[in-house]
């Protein structure tokens, strides 16, 4: 299971079975999510561990609040009645340069 934000206002969670991808602003004690989208793959298994955290990235839906508090490089997120702890994992990732449209890029060789 894992969170993702980027610094232009990018979500992303995992449940360890689709990957949930959207928006977030900040609001009041956390963020709501916006414009999410979901890979679609299905999970027939039994396992009470995957079952918890596919309900628990779900309760991520559009608008819905989440607190969350930052505590060194742990953040702890609540949302629809569950409790997340995420750790940072490694160096922050840099986000892709956006080019505008209608711009064109050139990388010299």
């Amino acid at each position: 299971m894992g969170l993702q934000f980027t610094p232009n206002g990018g979500f992303g969670a995992s449940d360890s079975v689709n990957y949930h991808s959207g928006t977030y602003r900040q609001a009041g004690d956390g963020f709501a999510t916006s414009s999410l989208y979901t890979t679609a793959m299905g999970y027939s298994g039994k396992d009470p561990v995957v079952l918890l955290a596919v309900s628990a990235i779900s309760a991520f839906d559009n608008g819905v609040h989440a607190a969350a508090a930052l505590n060194g490089d742990q953040l702890t997120v609540t949302v629809g009645g569950y409790t997340l702890i995420a750790r940072r994992d490694g160096r922050q990732a840099n986000p892709p340069t956006v080019i505008p449209t209608g711009a064109s890029s050139s990388v010299a060789g």
